[in-house]
């Protein structure tokens, strides 16, 4: 009895503490009112904090510069961007094995004596009773698991969090862009009521006086009552005409203090020339050149593209959960049992698990994913022609809107004109203030037109570069203080840029240099036939955008890759196959491989022919030297079309001890720039610098022979 009392007690307090503890934390705490207006303090001193004042009149590029710089939406954007690339730090540790320690203490207020039963005959041992485990253990046990499984389905995963990211990153630019776009609006808008504001209000306050005036003629029947109140309705509507601008006018500045991220109520300018600043933004390039541009650029046809890619990767994850789980354990167990002969002891094993009923819902599982996959490539396909219809309607917005600024234009210089013609003969005394007032109202609503119609150009010239996907600023100057980004803006205000993609990402391992050097571009780099004929590795693009710094690739988040670990395993096996199998035959027989245009060798001089050698199965099957000829060998590094990519990799090439030389030749008629290292006795002293150079700059060099 005591036993059980004491049993029920501690179920008691058991049970009873953590029901007094969730009681005591369900009540609502709300802030005071004193919480809320020290929260609002602090945001707003945080809303302004860290920027540069406005010291100067603000022209159209230093307005963009802030937005880039200070605009509260374009951080959350930013940081929606990060908070993506820091969920790809975490999904790596998912390609880990778990690792885990636990540690414990167990108590029993009597030992555990058993008594036994003859196994033959049941009858009950007459022998004392035995113990053979201590009332107080402990134990420890620190392991390791790993779920192959388990890491094909996180390898997918973390390939989809790296495409979230760079879908993040295209939201971030198309925030950019379309916040470019607003403050070319509200920045016209803006300086329409600068200059207009003062013109307003005196031709208000005119026509009040005006009117007091006609309504005093009136009372002492002083003229005709019809045409004393023909006078008072003429002022009238002009007075409401002109009230209806100054409304127009009071929010400009408000919205583009908005944008700009300034304290709303602050004074500041804008840098406005008539004529050097309103001027019609060319649009040069065809109309095929701006869908081509549409199409590759777009950020949500980018978006849309990652998306597939998730979507298939999806796909993916879902035939790896049908697969049979392998887990391998290892483990180190303690135990402080003094009846052990050994405490301390190794557990290792493996366990295969699988789950029979996914055989019956595997179609279904699979078809669900591949109506996904199809359902994000059929968005993805209707996007890209809704971009395409959506690139010609607004490029005849932009030319309308352009039409209707130089109309609107002329019609200002007129009523201009007419206005100095008034007030000129308002001072001869040959016209009335009434006529002069009823001008001068009708030049402010032209003039103000003319603002709104140019406002609305900028606005769709800017809709124009955001559909194009041509980012406000160079990646150049993505950074910087204010002066250099406006410096760089400026540059793209007036004209499109022909075809500078934003936030290029380097496609090819092979395309790019070391240390920091510049990476050569599509256009520059030799497409040349990799005469060891290794798996070509997929694309890693990095994030795209344009403000800031690119979010460095997943293979760099990764440090070495394993897409590209599994590459180089398998290069490494086809090498020894292919020596193993390597006879001069093979070689003799092997088909020669396309050569592109970039790969070409240059025209043979009067002394020398340089035969490319034919590409052939991994590594060495090159058909050597036949018996008694003489010659040399080269390595052709590749042909460029700029001179500065070539000495780019000249340099590099030097860093590693390798000496160059550069020759002009001509491929199909275009003139480029030939870069190799040699010559060469033989060719494995060829074959090595190839691989020393393939090896430490990316590359995919080419063995040439050089015959005498």
């Amino acid at each position: 009895m005591k036993r059980t009392g004491r049993g029920t007690a501690g179920w008691a307090v058991a049970v009873g503490i953590p029901a007094l503890v969730a009681a005591c934390i369900l009540d609502p705490d709300p802030f005071t009112q004193e919480e809320f207006e020290s929260k609002a303090q602090a945001d707003r001193q945080a809303m302004f904090a860290g920027q540069e004042p406005v010291t100067r009149p603000l022209t159209l590029a230093d307005a963009i510069a802030r937005v880039l710089k200070y605009n509260l939406d374009r951080r959350s954007k930013m940081m929606e961007e990060s908070l993506s690339l820091g969920q790809i730090s975490l999904d790596r540790f998912d390609l880990l094995p778990k690792v885990s320690g636990t540690g414990g203490y167990t108590g029993k207020s009597e030992f555990g004596a058993t008594k036994s039963t003859d196994a033959y005959t049941h009858v009950l041992s007459t022998s004392n009773p035995t113990y053979s485990t201590d009332r107080d253990l402990y134990k420890t046990d620190l392991s390791a698991t790993w779920n192959i499984l388990d890491f094909g389905a996180s390898w997918y995963t973390a390939h989809q969090s790296g495409d979230r990211s760079l879908i993040a990153s295209e939201r971030r630019r198309k925030t950019v862009a379309t916040l470019t776009q607003e403050v070319r609006f509200s920045f016209w808008r803006a300086a329409a009521a600068q200059i207009l504001g003062d013109k307003v209000k005196a031709t208000i306050a005119e026509a009040e006086r005006a009117l007091a005036d006609a309504e005093r003629v009136e009372s002492e029947n002083l003229r005709d009552p019809a045409e004393t109140l023909r006078t008072q309705k003429t002022l009238l509507e002009n007075i409401r005409q002109l009230e209806t601008v100054e409304q127009e006018l009071a929010t400009a500045r408000a919205e583009l203090a908005a944008l700009i991220n300034v304290p709303p109520g602050s004074v500041f300018r804008l840098d406005v020339s008539h004529d050097a600043a309103m001027r019609v933004p060319v649009v040069d390039l065809p109309i095929e050149r701006m869908e081509e541009l549409a199409l590759s650029n777009n950020p949500d046809l980018r978006e849309q593209d990652y998306n597939s890619r998730i979507a298939a990767d999806e796909t993916r994850k879902e035939i790896i959960k049908l697969l049979p789980g392998i887990n391998l354990s290892l483990s180190k167990q303690y135990d402080s049992n003094s009846f052990l002969i050994e405490q301390d002891w190794y557990e290792y094993g493996t366990k295969i698990s699988w789950n029979l009923l996914n055989i019956i819902s595997a179609p279904y599982r699979i078809d669900h994913a591949g109506t996904a996959e199809d359902v994000a490539e059929a968005k993805r396909v209707a996007l890209r022609m809704a971009v395409l219809a959506q690139v010609h309607v607004i490029n005849h917005q932009v030319r309308a809107a352009g039409k209707q600024f130089e109309r609107a234009d002329r019609l200002w210089e007129v009523e201009r004109r007419l206005l100095q013609v008034s007030e000129n003969q308002q001072g001869g005394g040959t016209q009335s203030e009434i006529e002069r007032i009823s001008i001068s109202t009708s030049a402010i609503s032209a003039e103000l037109r003319r603002f709104q119609t140019y406002a609305q150009l900028q606005s769709s010239y800017g809709k124009l570069q955001t559909t194009l996907g041509i980012d406000p600023v160079p990646q150049e100057v993505a950074s910087g203080d204010l002066d250099t980004l406006a410096s760089g803006i400026a540059v793209r205000l007036d004209a499109l840029p022909k075809a500078e993609p934003p936030a290029a990402p380097v496609q090819e391992a092979s395309s790019r240099t070391v240390d920091g050097a510049k990476a050569v571009t599509s256009a520059e780099e030799p497409a040349k036939t990799d005469v060891r004929q290794s798996e070509p590795q997929a694309p890693s693009p990095a994030l795209a955008g344009n403000t800031e710094t690119a979010a460095p690739e997943f293979g760099e988040t990764f440090g070495a890759s394993a897409r590209d670990w599994f590459s180089a395993a398998g290069e490494k096996v086809g090498h020894f196959l292919a020596l193993a199998m390597k006879t001069e035959e093979t070689a003799l027989s092997a088909e020669p491989a396309a050569n592109t245009a970039d790969a070409a060798a240059p025209a043979p001089s009067p002394s020398t022919s340089l035969v490319e050698e034919a590409a052939s199965p991994p590594q060495d099957h090159l058909a050597m030297e036949p018996a008694g000829a003489s010659g040399t060998y080269m390595v052709q590094v590749g042909t460029y079309k700029r001179p500065e990519s070539m000495k780019a990799v000249k340099s590099k090439l030097g860093r590693i001890g390798m000496v160059s030389e550069e020759r002009a030749v001509e491929v199909d008629g275009v003139p480029m720039y030939a870069l190799r290292v040699g010559p060469f006795a033989s060719k494995n002293e060829a074959r090595s610098a190839i691989d020393s150079i393939d090896s430490d700059l990316r590359l995919k060099s080419q063995l040439l022979r050089a015959h005498q």
